[in-house]
């Protein structure tokens, strides 16, 4: 039983932590996927008659209905499906201006993605082959991407057209009414990696906290193809929503304060708004660190924790004592206001001790198993494992 238990505490703490830390993705498109190959021909539909005058969607101006391209079965052949519907938004968010593009490659090697996996789709001749968005060499072809409430890192799965020269790519955003240049990329030249794989990864990290739209756009010499874009959450999503939910909090209950049944106290509104205005100062920050913005996420998640804990008892109609208490995350132990944290295992000796902190990182050396914590708002047991 007592093994069920520190298994059951083990994995709590593990889940807590990782949803504190991990970074989801906002935009994760692959061109070889059956889901775009299916929108590629809803926005494609080709003419009735194989001729312009009989255009299913006017934006659509390739009379042929979409399929992937087949190209030559001579390796490196390649086969393109061009004048793409530039105007309709593919998924209701995507706007491409450019031609999809297959390349007849003759390895499982020279066909693997550089982080494992392919970029394959099956043609009609039976074999699977890479299959990509190509920008063209006018610098007029882009992807253009919706606004995301914020971003992080911009990760491109790329292969440039020629084996010996690099290409350039740009990532741009929308401001002023105009389309801004974020970032050039220095695209290798596909020789330098075509013998182990289809294309190489390139990153940037866009670090923007607030909205923002962006689209990646090709340049005027070489041809390139994107495989695949992923556009990062970033790593302060999680404190802006814990201080959009806290102010909600905050509001609602503006006039809800007074010793009556159901009421909060004077003094725990007040240290509420205090940990709202010190984690919005740290999100406005742009300098503070990732673990600086977690740090403050954890103490505001605390902080409206015992916020909500501090509403007057309906038994008593009075609750003189703001409620408080220590939250564990993994090695982390948070409070929300600065208080002395001690750590005692258990046959009471003191292990490990800090003076007004609200975030407290569990050092290695304090080991693991079952510990007393002792401060400010009161006393509990943690685990700590592996």
């Amino acid at each position: 039983m007592k093994t069920k238990i520190l298994l059951f505490f083990a994995v709590a703490f593990a889940v807590s932590f990782w949803n504190v830390n991990a970074q989801r993705l906002l935009i994760s498109e692959e061109f070889s996927s059956s889901a775009w190959q299916t929108e590629l021909l809803r926005l494609n539909p080709g003419s009735t008659d194989g001729t312009i005058n009989t255009l299913i969607n006017p934006n659509a101006k390739n009379v042929n209905p979409y399929s992937p391209p087949l190209p030559g079965a001579t390796a490196g052949n390649n086969a393109s499906y061009a004048d793409l519907n530039n105007v309709d938004l593919y998924f209701d968010k995507y706007r491409v201006q450019g031609a999809i593009e297959v390349i007849r490659l003759t390895s499982t090697a020279t066909r693997s993605c550089a982080l494992g996996g392919n970029h394959n789709t099956l043609l009609s001749d039976g074999k699977s082959m890479p299959l990509a968005l190509r920008f063209h060499t006018t610098g007029t072809s882009f992807f253009e991407m919706p606004e995301t409430p914020n971003a992080d890192t911009i990760i491109m799965h790329l292969r440039c057209g020629n084996p010996t020269a690099t290409s350039e790519l740009y990532i741009e955003k929308w401001e002023n009414e105009t389309w801004a240049n974020l970032y050039t990329f220095s695209v290798q030249p596909k020789g330098n990696y075509s013998a182990t794989s289809v294309d190489e990864i390139v990153k940037y990290k866009i670090n923007s906290r607030v909205p923002i739209k962006t689209r990646i756009r090709g340049a005027f010499d070489k041809f390139t193809n994107l495989y695949q874009v992923d556009v990062q959450e970033h790593f302060s999503a999680g404190l802006k929503h814990s201080i959009d939910s806290a102010n909600v909090i905050k509001t609602d209950n503006a006039s809800n304060i007074g010793t009556a049944n159901g009421q909060y106290p004077q003094s725990a509104y007040d240290d509420f708004s205090t940990s709202i205005t010190n984690a919005t100062a740290v999100f406005d920050n742009t300098a503070t660190t990732q673990t600086e913005v977690e740090d403050a996420e954890l103490v505001l998640n605390t902080a409206i924790t015992d916020f909500k804990a501090s509403v007057n008892d309906i038994g008593t109609g009075i609750n003189s004592t703001v409620k408080s208490t220590i939250n564990q995350y993994g090695r982390k132990l948070v409070v929300n206001k600065p208080t002395t944290i001690s750590i005692y295992n258990t046959v009471g000796t003191l292990v490990y001790q800090q003076n007004q902190v609200q975030v407290l990182e569990i050092p290695a050396s304090v080991g693991n198993g079952v510990f007393i914590v002792k401060s400010g708002p009161g006393v509990r047991k943690i685990y700590l494992g592996e």
